[in-house]
C-alpha cells in the first residue's frame, strides 16, 4: 500500500513540473519539431493544460488509495470521465489557437 502513496506523490510532483514548463525540453517529440513549429508553438501553455489533467489524476489516484468506498464505488466512472475529458481536451489543443504565438513581423514587412 505504501507504494500507492509513493505513485500519488510522484504524479503530483510531475503535475507541479508540468504547471512551470520545466519538461518541455526534454520531451522527445518537442525537440524532433523544426525550429518554425518550435517558434509558432506556446509550449507554456500547453504545459499548463496538461499539468491540469496530471493533477486530475492525481486527484483521482489519491481519493483511490485514500477511500476504499471512492474505490469500490467511482473509481471506475471517475477514470471514465478523466479519459473522455481526456479526448475533449486534445480535441481542443488540436482545433484551439490558444497554444500556437503569432510569428513575429518584420520591420520590412510593417512598411
Amino acid at each position: 500500500m505504501a507504494h500507492s502513496y509513493a505513485v500519488v506523490v510522484v504524479v503530483f510532483i510531475v503535475g507541479i513540473l508540468f504547471a512551470f514548463g520545466v519538461p518541455a525540453p526534454f520531451i522527445k517529440e518537442c525537440l524532433s519539431i523544426s525550429e518554425e513549429e518550435k517558434e509558432e508553438t506556446n509550449f507554456k501553455a500547453l504545459c499548463r493544460n496538461l499539468s491540469v489533467m496530471i493533477f486530475l489524476f492525481a486527484i483521482i489516484a489519491g481519493l483511490a488509495v485514500y477511500s476504499e468506498v471512492f474505490r469500490v464505488s467511482y473509481m471506475k466512472w471517475a477514470s471514465v470521465g478523466w479519459m473522455a475529458l481526456g479526448c475533449v481536451d486534445i480535441w481542443y489543443i488540436s482545433k484551439s489557437k490558444r497554444y500556437k504565438i503569432d510569428p513575429p513581423v518584420s520591420k520590412t514587412e510593417r512598411r
